[in-house]
């Protein structure tokens, strides 16, 4: 049997991602926007790329601005860093959370270059569990982990 490819296996893990914060939604209630209106809940997903945008640019205020302009109440963020010397000692997940005004957590998928990195979210509601939970890969290969929270 032929094995995936590098990009279809990260497709896959990210709708396992988006769907590990799903299954969590749906348990979780959230009050209606309006009395006429039935409860609405807007999840973003958006691949950071360490922090480094296409110009080459760490520029954490655009970033958090893309996130902010598009409303969301959670946000499922990959490549994240956290405390790594590409990244300049960054805890980017803590500082997206601190300029969106939002609540994040960070998950390990593996150690890197003096710190961590992985994937976080954010969430526009108070984060009650954590858990990060490794995903199967091929030695060799960057290892996955998904994320998933409950929040109230």
């Amino acid at each position: 049997m032929k094995a995936p490819s590098v990009r279809k296996r990260g497709v896959w893990q990210l709708v396992v991602a988006v769907c590990c914060v799903l299954a969590v939604v749906t348990q979780t209630n959230i009050p209606a926007q309006a009395a006429d209106t039935k409860p609405r809940l807007r999840v973003l997903t958006y691949n950071i790329h360490h922090g480094r945008a296409m110009d080459g640019k760490f520029d954490y205020q655009r970033l958090s601005k893309v996130i902010t302009d598009l409303e969301p109440d959670v946000v499922a963020l990959q490549e994240v860093d956290c405390k790594t010397q590409r990244s300049s000692g960054v805890d980017q997940a803590a500082l997206l959370g601190k300029l969106t005004k939002m609540y994040s957590v960070f998950g390990q998928a593996m150690p890197y270059r003096g710190g961590q990195y992985g994937e976080a979210i954010l969430s526009r509601f108070p984060i009650e569990k954590v858990e990060a939970h490794p995903l199967p890969f091929s030695p060799g290969l960057e290892p996955r982990t998904a994320l998933a929270v409950r929040f109230t």
